[in-house]
């Protein structure tokens, strides 16, 4: 029997010390940690699992009382495909998702075609269709709450391993951020933000668990293949090699030679040019498929010029939206809340919506574009821990409100982001 009066474990990334109990006897030293992590990870699951179901109740809600009760917006040709309750989930991007998931890609250069959306969410979906049988919008949305779902896992594993101290409730809060959050709703919807969020944030994770790199290449090279903003991540990823190196330099000491240091910059440098292509492989397979079905490696792209412009929108909400993003992101940097990799990975993914979709279109989509920049929930889930509860409950539910109102207008094809 092991008679130490303490044991320290790294468990979750940190070093936590064990006290013995009453008997001066503790378990040996290599069976503690998977005892303490598997009762962690089930504590994780079952609390997620019931946020999750609680809160997705309202977007549930939402969409029956839009169809029921909320006049269908016909200025869209696509409302046409709202058919039953069930169809109310795939409105205006998620048709062009179910399609598809039904048909597979086609390309035409006088119009916008489906090749815009990339094949990780979708071929998902077609296997989970054709394997059983059931519709494609049910297929599609078994996708998204499970990846959302995963969501809920992967930030709180995440939290407990970034905020040591505060880990329970900064925890809970951003869970209550993450399912709360009005732009969340895409992530309940047969669109493709809720696996790109999991994926990401398995990549943020791994990175900050310190992972093989080649195992988080592979990871971002998956979202490369769910998002074109996936690769926001290989300069993040670039990163941390990079810290990783210097981290370990320094574990060798002072005294480490130059000639050492310039070797590990080589060293550093032939990872990081032979990892960055596994950072898009998913985005280089698709490009090969589309060269080898349509004759051209780009038309995802060319596709793009055709944008359909709407009568109805709400697009007052786009830039309050970019405002309070733009607003959470600096004071998660002034208070420090956020870390380098967090930050620079938030710059990249508003940067790009805005580049590519500011100037041309008012900077439309953005609410959507916002919703997968996980550290604005870090932030708002410091600052709900922070603040009196009550004035904490008035805030959830206020956005609660948010929430059902966009959602019941999206499932009724109005316009709004």
């Amino acid at each position: 029997m092991w008679d130490r009066s303490a044991v320290e474990l790294r468990t979750q990334g940190r070093r936590r010390t064990y006290a013995s109990g009453k008997d001066g006897c503790m378990l040996p030293q290599e069976c503690e940690p998977d005892r303490y992590q598997i009762a962690t990870l089930g504590v994780i699951v079952m609390k997620s699992a019931g946020m999750m179901c609680l809160l997705s109740l309202i977007v549930v809600i939402s969409v029956e009382f839009s169809f029921e009760k909320v006049t269908l917006c016909r200025t869209h040709p696509g409302s046409e495909a709202r058919q039953d309750l069930l169809s109310c989930f795939s409105a205006w991007d998620g048709e062009h998702y179910v399609r598809i998931a039904r048909e597979g890609y086609d390309w035409r250069p006088d119009r916008r075609s489906n090749v815009a959306f990339f094949p990780a969410y979708p071929a998902l979906g077609a296997m989970i269709h054709r394997l059983t049988g059931c519709r494609a919008e049910l297929a599609l949305l078994c996708v998204s709450h499970a990846a959302f779902f995963g969501c809920f896992v992967v930030l709180s594993l995440y939290i407990n391993d970034r905020f040591v101290q505060q880990s329970t409730d900064l925890q809970e809060y951003s869970m209550v951020a993450l399912g709360l959050f009005p732009t969340t709703f895409w992530m309940r919807m047969c669109c493709t933000e809720s696996l790109f969020l999991l994926i990401m944030l398995l990549a943020m994770y791994g990175m900050r668990r310190d992972w093989h790199p080649l195992k988080v290449a592979m990871i971002i090279g998956l979202s490369t293949g769910t998002r074109a903003e996936g690769v926001i991540l290989v300069p993040v990823f670039c990163w941390w090699i990079w810290e990783r190196h210097r981290r370990i330099r320094q574990m060798s000491g002072p005294g480490t030679a130059s000639r050492d240091w310039i070797r590990g910059l080589k060293r550093i440098a032939l990872i990081a040019v032979s990892l960055v292509p596994v950072t898009l492989w998913g985005l280089l397979a698709y490009m090969g498929f589309l060269w080898i079905r349509f004759g051209d490696p780009l038309v995802f792209m060319q596709t793009q010029v055709h944008l359909n412009g709407r009568l109805i929108s709400l697009r007052f909400a786009n830039p309050a939206v970019v405002l309070v993003t733009v607003g959470l992101l600096g004071l998660g940097a002034r208070k420090r809340w956020l870390n380098s990799h967090e930050l620079l990975l938030s710059a990249g993914l508003l940067g790009l919506a805005l580049w590519f979709q500011g100037a041309q279109t008012c900077i439309m989509s953005q609410p959507r574009s916002s919703s997968v920049i996980f550290p604005v929930y870090l932030v708002i889930g410091q600052i709900l821990s922070r603040i009196p509860a009550p004035l904490a409950s008035l805030l959830c539910s206020g956005s609660a409100v948010l929430l059902f109102f966009w959602t019941a207008l999206f499932a009724s094809w109005y316009f709004v982001y």
